[in-house]
């Protein structure tokens, strides 16, 4: 069941008993309604922003973007963009990193081995393989 538990200007915020303290926040809706078997909310007009928070931290913001709140755990991630800063990484190990500068296509023999080291490198650098 959910629980009111309060209400400043035109921002609502709403808890969930009984799961993590989840808190669902609507600016601008002008009022709601909670089904409590389904948990959906139905708003008399167009939602402007919505926030989500967890024990009182923010995960999403209104822009939809995910809050620096250090780890986030879940399932699967599904995104046509991932928008890191920095790198990303896999249980510790840095495994893409930005887009690292062009390499000169081979035009002969005697470039193939220097461009072949370069594409070493640079796959090194931007964290597909070891060192």
């Amino acid at each position: 069941s959910w629980l009111f538990a309060a209400r400043r200007c035109d921002t609502w915020v709403i808890s969930e008993r009984n799961s993590m303290k989840k808190r669902i926040c609507v600016t601008g809706a002008g009022g709601f309604t909670v089904i409590d078997t389904s948990g959906s909310i139905h708003t008399p007009g167009a939602v402007k922003t919505i926030t989500f928070f967890i024990s009182g931290t923010e995960i999403i913001d209104a822009s939809a973007n995910f809050a620096n709140v250090g780890t986030i755990s879940c399932g699967v991630i599904t995104s046509t963009e991932v928008n890191t800063i920095g790198v990303f990484k896999v249980d510790g190990t840095q495994v893409v990193s930005n887009q690292g500068a062009a390499i000169a296509n081979a035009t002969d023999a005697a470039t193939t081995q220097a461009r072949l080291n370069d594409l070493l490198a640079a796959c090194r650098t931007h964290g597909l393989i070891n060192t």
